[in-house]
């Protein structure tokens, strides 16, 4: 049997031997050296309760990794075993040293990982990966009352109830609500999550009508925070075009957290959430937005999976 890679072609005794032969430009090959997996097996293990069954007696990269494959490419969890099963790139990027026809663990093992991680688990990851790549927030300036300011907070709301911001190309899921509420009222507790992340206020928050009344406009304004989006409510009749261009810039750029959503329900299938309690779902919305993050972060390679 013949595995092609990119021009590469690979006979299965290679890989029976090592996946050291693999072509670093393959897809999932790129996206595993590129995960910082000592801090991300580190932070794994903290939220394991018993590290000798379950979940526990599989590293990290292995099932972090499973994960991914299962919200890249949309599967079952049995279809997701089935599919790293066949697959030698797959197994590069769980940290398997050679090929095997065996199943890397049982599909009941994704029931059990659900229970134990939650979407802070994915945020955190996304956090180590900015910080891996240099792509986390730099302080720009301090203001008067002493406070560092760096970055863009872009910040919204969908339907599948996932509140997410992003930095950059990283996109954090901050609030899960199986119920209707009013997410403007979220503002203050998002401007200091960015401060916890990122050690400082952003430089300015992107934001649609809805979280710009007058409560969270005074907000940003005491922040020495800028925003340029239209305020809720009626525009003045003679509104001061001074920042005209910047207002411009912040329109295109908070629509890409409109794409961020419609990639993340139609790609990575976050509107079709199959698990059945609360907990369980928490888990897999953070894991879907991780994998859409991890894809991103690789530019050309998220282009192959369109």
């Amino acid at each position: 049997m013949k595995y092609y890679s990119q021009y590469h072609s690979h006979e299965l005794f290679e890989f029976q031997e090592s996946l050291s032969c693999l072509s670093k430009s393959n897809y999932w090959v790129k996206l595993a050296d590129n995960l910082p997996w000592d801090k991300i097996e580190q932070e794994y293990n903290k939220r394991l309760k018993n590290r000798h069954n379950g979940a526990g007696n599989k590293p990290a990269r292995m099932v972090i990794g499973a994960l991914i494959v299962k919200h890249v490419e949309g599967l079952s969890d049995e279809k997701t075993i089935q599919a790293i099963q066949e697959n030698p790139y797959m197994q590069y990027l769980l940290g398997l040293p050679k090929f095997t026809e065996k199943p890397v663990f049982v599909p009941e093992l994704f029931v059990q990982i659900r229970k134990r991680l939650d979407h802070e688990f994915f945020n955190l990851l996304t956090l180590l990966l900015s910080e891996a790549d240099g792509s986390k927030p730099k302080k720009v300036h301090t203001d008067e009352d002493g406070n560092d300011h760096g970055g863009t907070m872009k910040v919204d709301a969908t339907c599948c109830d996932a509140e997410v911001r992003y930095p950059t190309n990283y996109t954090y899921v901050d609030h899960l609500s199986w119920d209707a509420y009013n997410e403007s009222s979220d503002l203050a507790t998002q401007l200091e999550l960015y401060r916890k992340r990122f050690g400082m206020l952003p430089q300015e928050v992107q934001a649609d009508k809805l979280y710009l009344g007058k409560a969270n406009r005074n907000l940003i304004k005491d922040c020495h925070v800028d925003c340029y989006n239209h305020p809720l409510g009626q525009p003045p009749k003679e509104e001061n075009d001074c920042h005209a261009e910047d207002k411009k810039r912040a329109i295109g750029e908070r629509n890409e957290i409109e794409a961020t959503f419609g990639t993340s329900k139609r790609v990575y299938r976050v509107n079709d959430i199959k698990a059945k309690l609360d907990n369980t779902a928490d888990t897999w919305i953070g894991a879907c937005f991780f994998a859409k993050t991890q894809c991103g972060s690789l530019g050309d390679f998220f282009v192959s999976f369109l």
